[in-house]
């Protein structure tokens, strides 16, 4: 059956690695499942996101918004937020949000334990959705949607800090790689080059960009790969 991967991002499982940072093992568990033996017995673990694309040659195929739900999760394992509370949250929230992307809606803050989910109608309100309370403190909470760009509440971009006034991740262009902004080059493609040419300035002039954005590219890819 055609799937159209327009406007939706496309990625594999190692490109999504490299772009959110999340250890291989870790990522293959979280959309893919796993088995294990407990007690003599064969234990099957269904995933913590269920991918929204289709498979591409019977491999793993990510969306953008697959890419900000397990970047959003993985910055909560970070800040220490307990398995019990993550997974506890996430099908609620995909029903009280009526979304399969609860993570991507700039709704959540956590206090580092708990998690939370602004009300819509009830300004000030914070619903702890794993046991339904509501509560009315001041969570401190940080970023969790630093680089994220949202329109409509839905996240659209992303604008990693390395490199983030030149290099975008968009979803509705080059299928989500990474690419400059202003100019819709990837950012591969421009780290590949300076490599080959042992030069930025030298890439900055065959592809008439600034030697600055260039530069952004060339940080940038060097970060993933680290």
């Amino acid at each position: 059956m055609a799937y159209n991967f327009i406007g939706k991002g496309l990625y594999s499982v190692p490109e999504a690695r490299r772009l959110t940072k999340i250890p291989a093992p870790t990522l293959n568990r979280w959309v893919q499942g796993y088995v294990r033996r407990r007690d003599g017995d064969t234990v099957s673990y269904d995933p913590l996101l269920q991918p929204s694309l289709p498979e591409i040659e019977e491999k793993v195929a990510l969306s953008f918004r697959d890419l900000v739900e397990l970047r959003f999760i993985n910055r909560l394992r970070t800040l220490k937020v307990s398995w019990a509370e993550i997974k506890g949250t996430i099908e609620d929230a995909r029903d009280l949000l009526k979304t399969n992307y609860p993570f991507g809606t700039r709704r959540f803050a956590t206090d580092g334990r708990r998690l939370f989910s602004e009300i819509a109608d009830k300004p000030g309100l914070l619903l702890r959705v794993r046991t339904k309370q509501i509560t009315a403190d001041r969570i401190f909470s940080p970023d969790l949607y630093s680089e994220i760009e949202f329109e409509d509440d839905d996240a659209v971009r992303w604008r990693p800090e390395t490199g983030r006034s030149h290099v975008v991740i968009d979803p509705e262009r080059s299928f989500g790689k990474p690419i400059l902004d202003r100019y819709g080059i990837p950012t591969a493609l421009l780290a590949k080059t300076a490599r080959a040419e042992d030069s930025a300035a030298k890439t900055a002039d065959w592809f008439e960009v600034p030697l600055d954005a260039v530069i952004a590219a060339v940080e940038f890819e060097l970060k993933l790969a680290a």
